[in-house]
């Protein structure tokens, strides 16, 4: 019973860490298919800006790095679906307007995110700190 109790904790941290594995995969397989939706769309249109929103979806995912993995992925994507799309149907300034507003936004989605990740580890952080007070030397809840 005892080998029980103590492989519960043990096990909830296994299925935390597949849970974030899962997730990456997840947003790693949005991240291709919105690549390919990108190749299949002429340019002109703005296929791209829903690599803003599998950016956001890292914030699921444990740690920093993914963040910075499908941040880059969608940087190249995007022009890599610049040189890779079908014919142009707009005229080809709005192709590169769209192209570097699309940049942007990747950037500053990614910078958002990294930012609410930094936060919430800074909080874990401070949550975990025991803080007693000073004068009575007992722990403050």
């Amino acid at each position: 019973m005892q080998y029980l109790i103590n492989t519960v904790p043990t096990l909830k941290l296994i299925l935390r860490e597949c849970v974030a594995h899962v997730n990456f995969l997840v947003v790693l397989a949005l991240t291709l298919f919105i690549f390919v939706i990108d190749l299949h769309l002429p340019l002109g249109v703005a296929a791209g800006t829903p690599y803003a929103l599998v950016i956001f979806a890292t914030l699921w995912v444990g740690d920093i790095r993914s963040t910075y993995v499908i941040a880059a992925m969608g940087f190249v994507f995007t022009i890599a679906g610049y040189f890779l799309s079908p014919g142009i149907e707009a005229p080809f300034h709005t192709v590169i307007i769209n192209r570097t507003l699309t940049l942007m936004l990747i950037v500053c989605a990614a910078a958002m995110a990294i930012r609410i990740k930094k936060a919430h580890i800074d909080i874990a952080a401070l949550m975990n700190q025991v803080l007693t007070d000073p004068i009575t030397g007992f722990k403050n809840n």
